[in-house]
């Protein structure tokens, strides 16, 4: 016990010892600051920092030296040592160098310009710009970087826009700001040009943008505004966007008021332009908008007869589309139903030509109703049922008729060619054989409304046999073999090109 406390004992008394050895190092390099030797304090504690081993004596050492670099750079600045003021100051590393820093810079910056060297200067300026953001120079320098900079280049003004917008940002009602506006003033009537010489929004945002900022009267700012605007709303009218000829209108008025008996005979345009695009919306079946629209004329012309009459014809066709809608689903409800439903006094047993000549009676109800659907909403699909429902009304009445015609008028009567020239060839080739014609040959078929259609020529050797599948309903034509096919397609034979008869 009594060992390990010798041994406590000796270590405080090592760690006393060593302490005092590190104060009396720091001390060594306070005590010439203190008497104002600055130098032999920065070398000093430059020793002592790179041996010190307690860290809170290093961070006082380091602060202390960099006072005694700013005291010897003071020293320096008083004897007009620019130069090695601002080597001190850079040692220095604090923010109480920064104002001489700052001067030294300024001082650099202004013997460039007296000797005619503005780039140097503007490089200096700069650096205390981004060095030295909290100096007292910067809003003259911004100012004299907008004149160098006009000076440089007197067709474009892009460079002292952007550092005036810094310097009213920044530095608003600082004098220098107040004299920079005179700049601004000088390219105003350049910037309102451009803006009006380029695309349309760009140039909205640029007058937009000078708006914010107080570099003279707003009225020709305005006034280029304004045309702008006029510009924009005649462009909306040659692209049918009506509504935002109407809003770019009203905003071209709001900044310039002269053109009030313009903008109102233009707006009366417009109106008329609502109607006719209100229309073509009707038409297109988007009545809200074409609701939107006719509404729209009254802002321009309260109770515009037009508008009134167009929201009537409208508000008719609407009805119209409805009644139509009413009449295809019961036109279709009738082809899907039984017949007793339809006549209900038809007898309960009814032979085959009875039932035909229902379903025929039945058809010429849908086809009224198609009709009148078509005549109030000529739309397509009402035409096509229209169509096909008469096909079905002849397939009962004269089907054979009906399938003859069908083949016959196809692609006009190019079938016919075909086997006329089928003809001449079996005719050619029959010598004293004899040659058969069957005509045309029409046969029911599977399949509701279906009927098979035939022709053939032959004299025993040469046989052409042709046969297509006709749906009555719907007018189409399927060849059934390979001759007929072709047939279909307008190809007429040679003899040595016939196709091969598949009957053979």
């Amino acid at each position: 016990m009594k060992k390990l406390y010798f041994k406590l004992i000796v270590i405080s008394m090592f760690i006393l010892l060593m302490m005092g050895c590190e104060t009396r190092r720091f001390r060594n390099g306070t005590s010439p600051y203190k008497n104002g030797r600055y130098a032999i304090s920065v070398e000093y504690l430059d020793n002592y920092i790179d041996i010190s081993e307690n860290g809170a004596y290093a961070t006082r050492s380091e602060i202390l030296r960099g006072k005694a670099y700013h005291e010897l750079a003071l020293k320096s600045y008083e004897k007009g040592n620019l130069a090695l003021t601002t080597r001190f100051v850079l040692l220095a590393n604090n923010t109480e160098s920064d104002t001489l820093l700052a001067i030294c810079y300024y001082r650099f910056a202004e013997n460039a310009v007296e000797e005619s060297n503005p780039q140097k200067a503007i490089l200096y300026y700069d650096k205390i710009i981004t060095e030295i953001p909290t100096s007292k120079f910067i809003p003259e320098l911004y100012y004299k970087k907008m004149v160098f900079s006009q000076r440089e280049d007197v067709s474009s003004y892009s460079t002292e826009w952007a550092l005036y917008k810094t310097l009213y940002f920044e530095y608003p009602e600082n004098r220098y700001e107040l004299k920079a506006r005179d700049i601004v003033s000088g390219f105003r009537k350049s910037y309102i040009e451009d803006a009006l010489a380029g695309d349309l929004d760009e140039g909205l945002d640029k007058l937009y943008e000078i708006m914010e900022y107080p570099v003279g009267k707003k009225l020709d700012i305005y006034e280029a505004t304004a045309s702008i605007y006029v510009e924009k709303a005649e462009e909306s009218i040659t692209e049918l966007e009506y509504f935002d000829a109407d809003r770019f209108f009203k905003l071209a008025l709001h900044y310039d008021k002269s053109l009030g008996e313009y903008i109102k005979k233009r707006l009366i345009d417009t109106a008329e332009l609502y109607i006719v695009r209100g229309y073509q919306y009707s038409e297109e079946r988007d009545f809200d908008k074409a609701f939107e629209l006719f509404n729209k004329t009254f802002e321009v012309i309260p109770g515009y007869k037009k508008a009134i009459n167009a929201i009537e014809e409208t508000t008719r066709f609407i009805a119209d589309i409805e009644e139509a809608s009413g009449q295809y689903k019961q036109a279709l409800r009738y082809e899907t139903s039984s017949l007793r439903p339809l006549f209900p006094s038809m007898k309960r047993k009814l032979t085959r030509s009875e039932k035909i000549e229902y379903e025929i009676k039945r058809y010429e109800k849908i086809l009224k109703l198609y009709r009148s659907a078509y005549t109030l909403d000529n739309l397509e699909k009402y035409s096509k049922c229209m169509v096909t429902t008469k096909n079905i009304i002849r397939s009962f009445k004269e089907p054979e008729k009906f399938a003859l015609e069908v083949i016959k008028d196809y692609k006009h009567f190019i079938v016919n060619r075909a086997i006329t020239e089928a003809r001449e060839i079996v005719i050619a080739n029959s010598g004293t054989a004899k040659v058969t014609d069957t005509g045309w040959e029409v046969m029911v078929s599977s399949g509701n409304y279906k009927y098979e259609v035939r022709y053939s020529v032959d004299n025993y050797t040469d046989k052409y046999l042709f046969k297509w599948l006709i749906n009555l309903k719907n007018r189409e034509i399927t060849a059934l073999n390979k001759i007929s096919e072709v047939a279909l397609e307008g190809i007429l034979f040679k003899e040595e090109e016939k196709p091969e008869d598949e009957n053979r």
